[in-house]
């Protein structure tokens, strides 16, 4: 009998022919390839250095996760730091990779002002569980920080699949980016900004009790 079943190579369409082995054959339709990136950034701490400036160390999560089926190449992420309290209340930043799969390095010239960069350019991220995932923190020092006033910040991220076409998102809250978890990170809804909110500390606390009643009914 002649095997009128083929092999195909769903990237370049090269075909090949299938020789049978045993009594049973089947087949399987596997030309369906999904690509996606996605991001997600966490506020970690925000320590007020020295205490009563308004000046504060923050510490933020970055969380990059490939939801594709095929690696994507040329991955980039950047942090506008000065998005936070403005250029001029941005002290210092710095970058470090908490986990990441081979390859992967910090930009040590990133400084959140002009230089947006967390990381070098030319990372491929993979596909495979356990390889598929990149956790960078960023440390910033930022002046001027008021009690009670949301300053919202996002972190974005590039990169390009097989068929060499661009794929971005914005992050979304939290640590992570598909938060409806259909592998489509960049739909409507998951483009939350991460805040950081000091809470105003009570001046005068309440009262534990009447000293004295001045009216009573």
């Amino acid at each position: 009998n002649v095997c009128s079943y083929q092999e195909i190579d769903i990237l370049t369409g090269a075909a090949s022919p299938i020789t049978q082995t045993g009594g049973i054959f089947s087949s399987f339709d596997m030309t369906n390839i999904g690509t996606g990136v996605g991001a997600a950034k966490e506020l970690v701490s925000a320590i007020e250095n020295p205490v009563g400036s308004g000046t504060y160390d923050i510490q933020y999560d970055v969380i990059l996760r490939n939801y594709g089926t095929t690696p994507v190449n040329n991955v980039m992420v950047t942090d506008t730091l000065t998005k936070i309290n403005g250029a001029a209340n941005l002290i210092s930043a710095s970058t470090s990779i908490i986990s990441s799969p081979p390859g992967f390095t910090t930009n040590g010239a990133f400084n959140g002002a002009g230089n947006y960069g967390l990381i070098l350019p030319g990372s491929t991220l993979s596909n495979r569980p356990g390889l598929n995932q990149v956790v960078i923190r960023v440390n910033c020092r930022v002046a001027n920080i008021l009690r009670g006033v949301v300053y919202n910040n996002q972190a974005f991220v590039t990169a390009t699949n097989i068929f060499g076409e661009a794929l971005r998102d914005s992050s979304t809250n939290g640590r992570v980016p598909d938060l409806n978890t259909n592998d489509r990170p960049d739909d409507v809804g998951e483009s939350q900004p991460t805040p950081l909110l000091i809470a105003v500390v009570a001046q005068t606390p309440p009262c534990v009790s009447l000293a004295r009643v001045m009216y009573t009914q």
